[in-house]
């Protein structure tokens, strides 16, 4: 399953994204789609690319 619509650069998430990660792989997620809010968030986006 691909999920097109995450936030996983979220702040709020940064603590447990591991964990976050982990429960969607566990439910059947293989591949997510961060769209882009703005410019500042793309270090943290690039930063979970596998």
């Amino acid at each position: 399953m691909i999920d097109t619509h995450t936030h996983l650069d979220s702040p709020r998430l940064a603590a447990d994204i591991d964990a976050v990660m982990e429960r969607a792989g566990d439910a059947g997620v293989t591949h997510c789609f961060l769209p882009n809010v703005d410019e500042e968030s793309l270090p943290r986006m690039q930063a979970l690319q596998a």
